[in-house]
């Protein structure tokens, strides 16, 4: 898999998705250098960058870190199976506590923390709602 990327300027407010990203880094380590047509077409200052999960939700749009989720799933165990759901959830990219600190996907709700691959097979279920910089207010909070 190719890694892919999008961008979210802080300053302007605005997402840059991948199909208009052409990107190289400066020596400053604040500054993204935005290429169109060969020329630099911007300079975004403290840019954040997000990395493709590699999967689709339910109607094709690529998941990226940073996006904001609802994703029904089923969780089997001794007294038969139960429908869960995840509604605003987060995706992040980190090492959460992993025992061999290997940075993953994972998904944050109010419930905590799970790694997304847990649900991956569950893409025909997953929604993307948000992301935490354009709609930051549909997050839930911990304990809400």
């Amino acid at each position: 898999m190719i890694p892919k990327f999008r961008a979210w300027n802080k300053y302007k407010k605005k997402m840059i998705e991948w199909e208009d990203l052409t990107i190289s880094k400066d020596a400053d380590d604040d500054e993204l250098l935005v290429w169109t047509g060969g020329f630099v077409s911007s300079v975004i200052i403290g840019a954040i960058l997000m990395q493709s999960t590699g999967l689709h939700d339910k109607n094709g749009k690529e998941i990226y870190e940073g996006d904001i989720v609802n994703i029904q799933f089923v969780v089997w165990d001794f007294e038969g199976e139960t429908e869960k759901e995840y509604k605003n959830a987060a995706i992040y990219f980190d090492t959460y506590g992993s025992q061999l600190s290997v940075p993953s996907f994972y998904i944050k709700d109010e419930y905590g923390v799970r790694l997304l691959s847990e649900l991956a097979f569950y893409d025909e279920n997953i929604e993307i709602i948000g992301n935490i910089h354009e709609h930051p207010e549909l997050l839930v909070e911990d304990g809400e």
